[in-house]
């Protein structure tokens, strides 16, 4: 098959798609091939699997291993796929502000909720932080952003294996890059997801390992969360608790609130300059001045500010001021 792809076009946004392969009964396809580039990757998927390549040579290469006679292919047809780069350094306005304190965060933005197909936001729905979600604030506001985060969460979904060697190779580089910069690297790992990565185990050079944390034992890890029963949190994770005014959330948050694995209590409200010197009988400690949550005093709330969508949210999430 001919693939008749014009390499500046596809820069430009078009999607290719492939076709063949008909059922016994001459109705649906049963193989279609897609091939299109994000900001990050070079995206063919056959089906509903998604393979993402850092460079074009690659990515044609696949694909015309997957469009000949339509046979099944993976991405094991390719043993040099390697890992890749899925953490974000000095993307958002927020991390950067950490570097004035002397650290480096790794940021891992994945799609939210069920944006992807598969649920990575488990409480979204009662906390109704779906439509206010930070997934819409800064950059993530841009579609081609979106889109490179939904290939990063079905890679979590789809291939836990190359996600989680991509993830460590990650890791390594923002502790390469923050040792260059005679900064101290940190990792957050939900950055637009709540997956309790405390309970993945993983094998790294042939070690198996309880979680991602354990691999890195004098990284510090931190992730905000709306799961109110996380435990056994390793000593070099920390968790901040995320609230929501939505009725149905409340019984989540006295749950939250009895949970001492829970440092701290993130709550937005509506107005930075009206933001109240206390809520839930707990001082309000500004949560914007930087993301390095695991800097803040425990039992304390940490006032956000709406961004994105959540400027004009009305659901209860946002707590008006």
């Amino acid at each position: 098959m001919e693939l008749n792809i014009n390499k500046k076009d596809l820069f430009n946004g078009t999607m290719y798609t492939f076709k063949n392969g008909w059922d016994t009964d001459n109705s649906p396809l049963t193989k279609t091939i897609q091939f299109y580039c994000t900001q990050d990757d070079f995206v063919v998927v056959v089906n509903d699997s998604i393979s993402l390549f850092k460079t074009y040579s690659k990515a044609i290469k696949f694909l015309k291993l997957a469009v000949i006679d339509f046979e099944p292919i993976t991405p094991d047809t390719l043993p040099s796929l390697k890992p890749r780069m899925i953490l974000s350094t000095s993307s958002d306005a927020k991390t950067i502000k950490g570097q004035v304190h002397g650290y480096l965060t790794g940021i891992l933005y994945l799609a939210p909720s069920d944006i992807s197909g598969v649920n990575l936001c488990p409480f979204a729905g009662l906390a109704g932080c779906e439509v206010a979600c930070l997934y819409t604030a800064g950059r993530g506001a841009f579609s081609n952003v979106q889109l490179a985060r939904i290939n990063k969460a079905n890679l979590f979904n789809k291939d836990r294996e190359l996600f989680i060697a991509s993830l460590v190779y990650s890791i390594k580089k923002v502790i390469r890059d923050a040792l260059k910069q005679g900064l101290i690297p940190v990792i957050r790992l939900n950055g637009t997801s709540d997956i309790q990565f405390e309970k993945i185990g993983l094998t790294v050079d042939g070690i198996q390992y309880e979680n991602i944390m354990s691999v890195f034992p004098t990284v510090q890890f931190y992730d905000y969360t709306k799961i109110p029963t996380r435990s056994n949190i390793p000593a070099n994770y920390d968790l901040t608790f995320s609230y929501s005014g939505v009725d149905t959330f409340q019984p989540v948050w006295q749950k939250a609130l009895k949970n001492y694995d829970l440092k701290r209590f993130a709550v937005v409200f509506s107005n930075r300059d009206r933001m109240p010197a206390q809520f839930a009988e707990m001082p309000v400690v500004d949560g914007d001045s930087t993301d390095l949550r695991f800097l803040d005093k425990s039992n304390v709330v940490v006032g956000l500010y709406a961004k994105g969508k959540a400027k004009k949210d009305d659901s209860g999430f946002v707590v008006q001021v």
